[in-house]
């Protein structure tokens, strides 16, 4: 079940993928409030720690590998260390605000 801090991050990733992407930056002049989205998402990712870091990566910025984490973490863990990322990821952006 997918709760409502998990669906603001997947729209913010949307959005910070979107604006980073070759043909948007490039033939799109990108306004102030773009670039003041993508440097808060930027340290909000800067705050979390390493392993965290690999989870929101792994999980809303990056998604190749649906699996990626059965080889380091057992389905309990990886969905408690998901719930703290998420939370803390979503702490830190409301807060660059």
């Amino acid at each position: 079940m997918e709760n409502y801090q998990e669906t603001k991050l997947k729209t913010i990733a949307k959005n910070y993928i979107l604006s980073k992407t070759p043909y948007f930056s490039h033939y799109h002049p990108q306004p102030l409030f773009i670039h003041i989205f993508i440097s808060r998402v930027e340290k909000a990712y800067s705050f979390l720690a390493d392993p965290l870091k690999v989870i929101i990566n792994n999980d809303f910025f990056y998604q190749d590998y649906p699996w990626w984490w059965k080889g380091q973490y057992n389905e309990k863990t990886y969905l408690l260390l998901r719930q703290i990322a998420i939370y803390q990821f979503m702490e830190a952006y409301e807060e660059l605000n």
